[in-house]
């Protein structure tokens, strides 16, 4: 397996709304410019260079390398009518985020290799349960540098627990991630709840405790 991460920045702030998105769509479309004639890119958002964009119709992602008020030049093309979204993490943020991205998809790739499914094509409906499983490794494995996640050491232990089970079933062939084959099982959710207060921590704490017995 080539890649080195299954989630982007962009999908790191859009699970964990590290900052805040911003969304409208292409007026005119010109090839890697994104242009708004109803935004105000540089006055009112104060967006900067090396922020990720979304090409929500295209499904591409790419980064900001200079901005007007109404355009934006991207590494991504744009055509009449995509739909955008633009999470505002500096640079920076953009940078450590991808590393701890990265690392955390050694597991994943780990797992694959195990279940001899490093090289095969991932189908459609597995990328979205890899993106996310990414996003989740990530987040409770390093700091993020933004606002969120705020992991309490109960809930951080509860997203490793469920990490875990996800990685497990991929190495044993339960998850099958491969295109043109069918598991024996499927990705499981109940140690993934999220909670942002103490008082929800607690409840998750206390469900996961009647789960065991």
């Amino acid at each position: 397996m080539s890649e080195l991460r299954y989630a982007q920045a962009f999908d790191y702030g859009l699970v964990w709304t590290c900052e805040k998105i911003i969304a409208g769509m292409d007026t005119a479309g010109a090839g890697l410019t994104l242009t708004d004639a109803t935004a105000r890119f540089l006055t009112g958002d104060l967006l900067t260079a090396g922020m990720p964009v979304y090409n929500v119709t295209t499904n591409q992602y790419g980064k900001i390398v200079t901005v007007a008020d109404t355009t934006l030049l991207t590494t991504i093309t744009w055509t009449i009518g995509d739909s955008y979204q633009i999470a505002k993490m500096d640079a920076d943020t953009v940078a450590m985020v991808e590393s701890f991205l990265r690392i955390a998809a050694g597991d994943i790739n780990a797992a694959r290799e195990s279940a001899g499914a490093g090289a095969c094509v991932v189908s459609d409906a597995m990328d979205g349960f890899l993106r996310k499983l990414n996003v989740v490794g990530a987040a409770i494995m390093h700091n993020c540098p933004c606002a969120r996640p705020n992991l309490s050491d109960a809930m951080r232990m509860s997203y490793l627990q469920w990490v875990g089970e996800q990685l497990t079933a991929i190495r044993t062939g339960d998850i099958e991630l491969c295109q043109g084959y069918t598991g024996a099982s499927y990705p499981a959710v109940g140690f993934a709840q999220m909670a942002w207060t103490d008082w929800r921590a607690a409840e998750i704490a206390i469900d996961q405790m009647l789960r065991d017995g």
